[in-house]
């Protein structure tokens, strides 16, 4: 039995104690026979040891990163923390004795075995970025490190995982900003070279068309004095279709102009025309404009789609450029709608949804629409210059780039956007608040 004694000085001495009765065989006197062996330093082994499994475990539930301990052999969860609870939307019953592709955590199960037989073969692996689903089937991006230990004598796998999906997200947004910042003076250039020979073939293709009127007093004046006949000029002009070929020059050329202009906004700041704006207004002119733009009415039937505008009150104003703003609720209208238009078989009822509300100091606007939305691939290039999922001819690239850069360094806001494959895109813009 173990008994507690206590030294001469007053310090305890633990001890299993081994006695038996004994008689002698002359007299038959009776007597306590044994041995004491002093076990003091495995009870202090002993209670360390258990202070410090209490305080594993305390260090283990309260730590803010997500840790599971499961069989290294079975890969059944053993234990949890409530962090692990918290971020994934269980109940501890509901994971306790299941195996992660039971629970169905992980995205890629191929990267799960090989990690699992890294950790069998090396005894650990450290920070590897890996997807997780959640119960209510969100996902989300950590960095996960994992190490055996043992448990009550069994080989286990502690894994801890740091939650990084909105540190991916931000570092997504700040590649894109410098990747905004450097093309900015690179399109300032482009723009500015392009600008003189795009002036020369505007100037050329109107005074073609002027020279070639055959109701003009100049031309008539030339012609007569060559002999030539201007009305006999202007039909062979219509047969050869010659004064469609000048107005496609035109044509092109004011597309170009304008696709110049877009990407002159890249190198500019705008500060000019700066004052406190109703974003209600806003909204309202750029829906309209939509409504009435020729190219959105003839391809796109932009009429059928219903727009639904909810503004939460107090809504107060933003400084801001209107025309820029504007531009930029367009620019995002008319992708939605070109969008949609190309769902087959068609929408039924297609919908774009606009809701303004106060979020921090900021005032924000998610334009929702229900077309096909993007895939991940996809998403991750939409507000890079000159990429487009258009035909050629349809979309310049420039429209969601230009307004990324209105929004984040003209107005010192926010703009974001988030996708699901079929299931529609939602763009998100933040402006500061006046004052």
């Amino acid at each position: 039995m173990e008994v507690e004694f206590k030294r001469r000085d007053g310090s305890p001495l633990y001890g299993v104690m081994h006695a038996s009765l004994q008689t002698e065989e002359a007299g038959g006197a009776v007597y306590l026979d044994g041995t004491i062996e002093d076990i003091t330093e495995r009870k202090h082994a002993e209670a360390a040891l258990k202070a410090s499994e209490r305080t594993f475990s305390e260090l283990f539930m309260l730590s803010p990163d997500c840790i599971v301990l499961s069989n290294l052999e079975t890969g059944r969860i053993i234990q949890v923390n409530e962090a692990f609870l918290a971020m994934f939307g269980y109940d501890r019953a509901e994971v306790l004795g299941l195996t992660r592709d039971e629970l169905g955590l992980h995205s890629d199960l191929r990267q799960l075995e090989m990690l699992t037989e890294q950790v069998r073969q090396h005894g650990k692996f450290h920070n590897v970025e890996m997807q997780f689903y959640h119960k209510d089937g969100q996902s989300s991006t950590h960095l996960v490190s994992a190490k055996t230990i043992m448990i009550s004598g069994q080989a286990a796998l502690m894994s801890i995982s740091r939650d990084v999906t909105e540190m991916r997200k931000i570092q997504a947004m700040m590649v894109q900003s410098e990747k905004m910042v450097s093309l900015g003076g690179i399109a300032a250039g482009v723009a500015h070279e392009i600008n003189n020979p795009l002036g020369i073939i505007v100037q050329a293709a109107q005074n073609l068309k002027q020279r070639s009127r055959p109701d003009f007093p100049k031309n008539i004046e030339a012609a007569e004095k060559l002999g030539l006949d201007m009305a006999a000029m202007d039909r062979y002009m219509r047969a050869r279709k010659l004064d469609e070929f000048i107005d496609y020059i035109q044509n092109a050329a004011v597309r170009a102009s304008e696709i110049i202009a877009r990407m002159l906004l890249f190198s500019r700041k705008s500060e000019s025309r700066r004052q406190p704006c109703d974003v209600r207004m806003i909204i309202d002119e750029a829906v309209a404009l939509a409504r009435n733009d020729y190219d959105l009415k003839k391809a796109y039937d932009f009429k059928q789609i219903t727009v639904s505008i909810v503004v939460e009150e107090p809504v107060p104003n933003i400084i801001c450029t209107e025309t820029e703003i504007e531009q930029v609720i367009l620019n995002i209208l008319r992708n939605a709608a070109q969008a949609m238009a190309e769902i087959s078989p068609a929408l039924r009822e297609p919908r774009i949804d606009i809701h303004v509300r106060v979020h921090g100091e900021f005032l924000r606007m998610e334009v929702r629409d229900n077309g096909p939305g993007m895939t991940p691939d996809v998403q991750k290039r939409i507000m890079e210059p000159f990429f487009t999922t258009k035909p050629p001819g349809v979309g310049t690239g420039l429209g969601l780039s230009v307004s990324y850069f209105i929004i984040t360094t003209g107005h010192g806001g926010h703009f974001s956007v988030s996708s699901e494959f079929g299931k529609g895109t939602v763009f998100v813009i933040d402006l500061p608040i006046a004052g």
